[in-house]
């Protein structure tokens, strides 16, 4: 997903200023076959004085600091896609595997407070959401499995919020 040139957004930093086009960068995408390709990133940049940061609009197959497809990524985090597969024996490596899962684990606590946070905030969830035991993420991996990790980081760094990087 791509936002045109002349879309305008509000900066998810600073919730005040408008971003505006600034220009695209390159970005590499690998895939589990070890093939790779090149995708032009538009960013844009806050118009706020006090902010001006900018931002990559990064499309909907991509995972914020990896350059592996978010399709791999939630293989992976699902076991779907182990070193033993025909197909992902080199590409992606055991070493990145696990070092997903180590930022998965990581992360896991983070996740689940900030999606209560994001429900509440910006949702118009009940505040009994925030006080309950119930993990939007178990349930948002179970109600779209294709799709969960994509709609969480989407979530998650749409809002302003950031996760510990991929390691």
């Amino acid at each position: 997903m791509f936002l045109p040139e002349s879309s305008e957004f509000l900066c998810p930093v600073c919730q005040e200023g408008t971003l505006v086009f600034r220009d695209y960068c390159n970005r590499i995408i690998r895939f589990e076959n070890g093939s790779h390709e090149w995708l032009r990133i538009p960013r844009h940049r806050c118009d706020n004085p006090k902010c001006r940061c900018i931002h990559r609009m990064l499309p909907d197959i991509l995972v914020p600091y990896k350059h592996y497809q978010e399709e791999t990524v939630s293989g992976v985090l699902d076991g779907i896609v182990s070193p033993d597969d025909e197909d992902s024996e080199n590409f992606p490596s055991e070493k990145t595997m696990i070092r997903w899962h180590h930022w998965f684990m990581a992360n896991r606590m983070n996740i689940e407070g900030q999606m209560k946070s994001i429900g509440y905030r910006l949702l118009g969830f009940k505040e009994e959401l925030l006080k309950s035991g119930v993990s939007l993420l178990t349930h948002l991996r179970s109600s779209i499995p294709d799709a969960w990790l994509r709609t969480i980081l989407r979530y998650i760094y749409n809002s302003g919020n950031v996760l510990q990087p991929f390691y």
